[in-house]
């Protein structure tokens, strides 16, 4: 039986150099359905950020990400066990967003619990 009554959300970050999301789409296409997301901007508007607009989402099963150059959002719509895909997914963006908040002092945020198909398939 599946405890966790919340869906699934935690986000991931970076910091100093965000990641390539060209060279990320190509790698978690290989297993995930993912799309690259294209936000307007302007060669004229004086936004610092605007290169940070563009994101990917990428989909396992029940987990998706969305992720931006210094930010990833993992999150289930509906709660639900992990499958392996999507303990792949999550290992692959924690690989490469290893901070749990955007600053050198932590928070103290902890990711929330989960439980994957496989653990409730043994008990």
């Amino acid at each position: 039986m599946y405890k966790i009554s919340k869906p699934y959300r935690h986000s991931r970050f970076k910091w100093l150099f965000g990641a390539d999301l060209d060279e990320l789409k190509k790698e978690l296409e290989k297993d995930f359905d993912v799309e690259k997301i294209i936000r307007p901007k302007s060669d004229t508007e004086l936004d610092p950020w605007k290169m940070d607009r563009d994101e990917i989402k990428a989909k396992a099963d029940t987990l998706t990400v969305s992720i931006s150059r210094m930010k990833a959002i993992l999150f289930q719509k509906d709660a639900s066990p992990f499958t392996e895909k999507d303990v792949l997914l999550r290992k692959k963006i924690f690989e490469i967003y290893p901070r749990i908040s955007p600053f050198p002092f932590q928070l103290y945020r902890r990711e929330p619990k989960f439980e994957t198909a496989t653990e409730l398939r043994a008990s």
